[in-house]
């Protein structure tokens, strides 16, 4: 368990390019995310403070989710992340996908992981016994494939769960969503394990974050 290096050196396959709208929408997406995991934050820490609970160190909370996220917009990672952004994007809004060859998705695949692996807000980053083979199912949601990986997070500590839930409630709010409650009631002990005590955990800061 720790920070995941990835030594790798990345390839570019002929199919996958990198436009400057690309860049522009992933700078603009990704940047909100951050801020508004941010704001989750600050007011995940009102709330603690204002009910006078003694549940995470919150220095330390701090200083964790200030820095969420920055790896993707790093090198070796920056590029590979847009891709996948305007893929999903694509995807969602029903256009057309960039080309994508086998080995570019392969490449894709292994830089979430490696980001889920250096990153504490991710349950991935706490099982050293997930494998990026293991992971490549997972990443595709195949959940109904025997081989599905449910990821062990009962090792995160309680700054990583507070951070995870503020990721999660942001992607929930950029849908139109207030909180991330449906994500964690689909999630927990389908994609993610934890310990009933975490879970406890979990709800409570989905119960903080939907109330500040």
């Amino acid at each position: 368990m720790g920070r995941h290096i990835c030594l790798s050196i990345i390839y570019f396959g002929d199919m996958m390019k990198v436009t400057q709208q690309m860049k522009d929408r992933f700078n603009t997406r990704g940047n909100e995310h951050i801020t508004s995991v941010k704001r989750n934050a600050i007011n995940l820490i009102h709330g603690i403070l204002k009910d006078n609970l003694d549940i995470i160190d919150i220095s330390d909370f701090a200083i964790q989710v200030s820095d969420h996220d920055s790896d993707k917009f790093e090198y070796p990672n920056y590029d590979v992340q847009v891709f996948r952004g305007w893929q999903a994007y694509s995807k969602r809004r029903g256009l057309e996908l960039a080309e994508c060859s086998v080995e570019d998705e392969a490449l894709i695949c292994k830089t979430v992981f490696d980001h889920v692996k250096s990153n504490s807000h991710h349950p991935e980053y706490w099982d050293d016994n997930i494998t990026l083979e293991q992971y490549s199912t997972n990443y595709y949601e195949q959940f109904d494939n025997p081989d599905f990986y449910v990821v062990d997070g009962t090792l995160m500590s309680k700054e990583g769960i507070a951070e995870m839930v503020c990721d999660w409630t942001a992607v929930a709010q950029e849908f139109g969503k207030n909180s991330a409650r449906d994500w964690a009631d689909e999630m927990i002990d389908k994609r993610w394990r934890f310990t009933p005590e975490q879970v406890n955990f979990i709800y409570q800061i989905i119960n903080i974050l939907e109330t500040y």
